[in-house]
């Protein structure tokens, strides 16, 4: 729940463009400004979504390929294109290759939010595979599902 002052609104809703609950609004306008970007990317609640999500998927899919394209059909309700798979296959062998050379940093990009570790939490595959479901996450159409 949001505690809301009339004088003051929460700050989220002002960055995510919501409305001034003056109007009904039926359709959210179409924004993507860097302060929602911040927002996503550094949101404990879309975090620790994404760390559970990679660690389930990482569990049941042994091709990397497999598992982002099932975390994109969820989150954004459809396959992904070619370019899109590609683009984020590449992110994902950058970030892997990132964990693996610095294995100290999976353990600072796993660690946020309250659910239990499992045992694929700190694997570089499951941090980078995090890593990319923040960025899917962060999606123009995982924000507003138009």
């Amino acid at each position: 729940y949001t505690f809301i002052k009339l004088t003051s609104p929460p700050p989220k809703p002002i960055i995510f463009d919501g409305s001034n609950r003056d109007v009904c609004e039926v359709t959210r306008n179409r924004t993507n400004t860097p302060l929602q970007a911040l927002a996503m990317l550094n949101d404990p609640l879309v975090l620790e979504a994404s760390r559970v999500l990679a660690a389930d998927l990482v569990s049941r899919h042994a091709d990397p390929g497999e598992a982002i394209g099932e975390a994109f059909a969820r989150i954004i309700c459809r396959e992904p294109k070619k370019e899109e798979a590609e683009i984020l296959m590449d992110y994902y062998g950058e970030e892997l290759q990132r964990f693996e050379q610095r294995p100290e940093e999976i353990s600072k990009a796993v660690s946020i939010g309250d659910h239990p570790l499992g045992d694929n939490s700190g694997k570089a595959g499951t941090a980078a595979l995090m890593q990319v479901i923040v960025a899917i996450y962060n999606v123009e159409e995982a924000i507003t599902k138009t």
